[in-house]
């Protein structure tokens, strides 16, 4: 292989790599849970339970929640750790450690209406909170020459869902339940790929480069969507299903972006390329529809072992952005496969003042294939496992919780070679 060819595989792999540094942040639906008792069971609550969080998990089990309920976790703590490893050949290991604390969820109960058979409850929750960067730096041998790269790559998530919920109890068994929620996101995605072949170690002489760079800030996104709810509480067990609609609306949506994409083959060929930008332009990010069935087994001493299967609809390709010039056509699509996540979580009562809480759930990677010639956000393929562990007590009448939630993937991405 010939070391423009060499060069062009180093940035393919690149792509791939940064790809999977990421994967924790995009294509997934499931990464995040809210509430403390929905975070420590992996979010196991459809079915129902006396947690603040229904008006999100399952609005037709608000009144199940006492006559005053106010579920606060205003800043969670969250450890992220990003590693490269022989990106550029062997030895060449970057990582990234990064700390947040990052809010989670304000959950309450309303009494606007006097009926014993009509709950409210309201919620402002995190749905996305994240920022990820990235920079990694190497020169490598190629044997006379020397392969300079640079990897410029970032990534942040901002969205905000504000819900109002109601639930009517048909009967002693039966209750149903509605919340509108009023979404606002903004994300912001860029890499720089550059990387270039020069003729020995000192010298300025360019044989080859490549410099490849592409940024979008998606401003302002508002919309709406629903969430319908049913459940069934029985003396043994409970059930609860959810059916939660694509967003739609979008009165206000806007988004910069910028492409360049230069190349230069040889010493002594000029610099060949492209270049795109835009600002405020109209823009529109779709979001599945998803039904979510739980299970609730109620054991003595009131604990239980809980289940939650949720089904994630495809989206169909579309275009975030898209720009004709004559021949050159530039374009950022997205779409997402069909997902199906499944989750248990247990609630042990140790005595009457400790809990034991736990959960595992899957988190699977939504990313689907597009078009080659169109640049991608979600790009990763990585699957997540996440598994929760802790403890809820009572110390002179106050409510205290301690945990842990754990996020990880057998997935790995391997180095290409020649």
């Amino acid at each position: 292989m010939d070391l423009v060819g060499k060069l062009m595989m180093t940035l393919l792999f690149c792509c791939f790599l940064c790809g999977g540094a990421k994967a924790q942040n995009d294509a997934h639906y499931s990464a995040t849970q809210f509430g403390l008792k929905g975070m420590l069971m992996s979010g196991v609550l459809v079915a129902g339970d006396d947690d603040g969080s229904m008006t999100y998990y399952n609005p037709a089990a608000i009144g199940y929640v006492r006559a005053k309920a106010l579920d606060v976790s205003l800043l969670v703590p969250n450890f992220q750790v990003t590693q490269l490893k022989d990106a550029f050949g062997k030895a060449t290991n970057d990582s990234e450690f990064d700390f947040q604390m990052i809010p989670n969820v304000l959950a309450f109960k309303l009494s606007l209406i006097n009926n014993p058979r009509v709950g409210m409850g309201g919620v402002v929750l995190y749905k996305n909170n994240y920022e990820n960067y990235l920079q990694f730096q190497s020169a490598t041998p190629l044997g006379d020459q020397l392969l300079e790269s640079d990897i410029h790559y970032r990534s942040r998530k901002r969205e905000v869902w504000i819900g109002v919920g109601i639930s009517y109890d048909l009967n002693d068994h039966f209750s149903i339940g509605l919340t509108q929620f009023i979404t606002f996101r903004r994300s912001i995605y860029s890499y720089q790929f550059s990387q270039s072949i020069i003729s020995e170690s000192g010298s300025t002489a360019i044989i080859g480069l490549l410099d490849d760079q592409f940024n979008i800030d998606l401003k302002a996104h508002f919309g709406l969507l629903n969430k319908l709810g049913l459940s069934y509480k029985g003396n043994k067990a409970d059930v609860g299903i959810t059916l939660t609609t694509p967003t739609y609306g979008y009165p206000l949506r806007n988004g910069d972006y910028q492409y360049k994409s230069f190349l230069k083959m040889a010493e002594d060929e000029p610099l060949t390329g492209q270049a795109y930008t835009r600002e405020k332009q109209k823009i529109t990010l779709k979001t599945p529809y998803s039904i979510a069935l739980g299970w609730t087994f109620k054991l003595k001493n009131h604990s239980t072992i809980n289940f939650l299967t949720e089904y994630f609809g495809k989206i169909n390709p579309y275009d975030i952005v898209y720009k004709n010039e004559t021949a050159d056509t530039f374009r950022v699509r997205e779409a997402a496969k069909q997902v199906i996540n499944v989750a248990m979580a247990w609630q042990i009562q140790l005595n009457d003042n400790f809990y034991y809480l736990g959960g595992f759930r899957t988190d699977f990677n939504y990313s689907r294939s597009v078009n080659n010639s169109s640049q991608r956000i979600n790009t990763s393929t990585y699957n997540i496992y996440h598994v929760s562990n802790g403890f809820i007590f009572w110390l002179k009448n106050n409510k205290f919780t301690i945990g842990l939630d754990y996020g990880f993937s057998f997935d790995r991405i391997d180095q290409q070679t020649d």
